[in-house]
């Protein structure tokens, strides 16, 4: 299954205008939360401390993971 992530317009800009490293680490972090979902573990995402409501971030890698 394929899951769809929707982008906060100004959230995208900014990705878009990052340096073109960071920008790659950010796009590879999302196309594995499309190919994952709610799947997609450690170390690519991490649960937000304080979250009753299991809120996770994403946390690209800057490129070290494959």
């Amino acid at each position: 299954m394929v899951f769809r992530v929707n982008w906060d317009q100004d959230a995208h800009g900014e990705v878009m205008r990052l340096p073109t490293a960071e920008r790659c680490a950010i796009m590879n972090a999302v196309a594995k939360l499309e190919a994952f979902g709610d799947q997609l573990g450690s170390p690519h995402t991490s649960q937000v401390k304080g979250s009753r409501a299991g809120i996770r971030e994403l946390r690209p890698r800057s490129g070290r993971s494959p």
